[in-house]
């Protein structure tokens, strides 16, 4: 196998990997922005209901998202690092 060959293997092999990568975090980004939707959906509700109950669940969901969506932006810096 000529160098050129052997360079163009290596290429696609590492091209491939970035390109992984960049579906990934085109995945995780779609990802936080429909829990940012959820999050204001939710917190909208919370602010027009009076039942309790209601309340307890809607925080509960609430801490959820952020749980979910500091996850999301600590592995959005990981792979956005690994990149560069």
């Amino acid at each position: 196998m000529g160098i050129a060959k052997i360079a163009e293997r290596l290429q696609e092999i590492l091209g491939s990997d970035s390109a992984k990568r960049k579906k990934r975090i085109e995945a995780i980004e779609n990802l936080m922005a429909r829990l940012e939707k959820k999050h204001l959906r939710i917190t909208k509700k919370l602010g027009q209901t009076d039942n309790k109950k209601e309340q307890k669940k809607l925080k509960r969901k609430l801490k959820m998202c952020n749980a979910q969506c500091s996850k999301g932006k600590q592995a959005l810096t990981e792979l956005r690092s690994s990149i560069k």
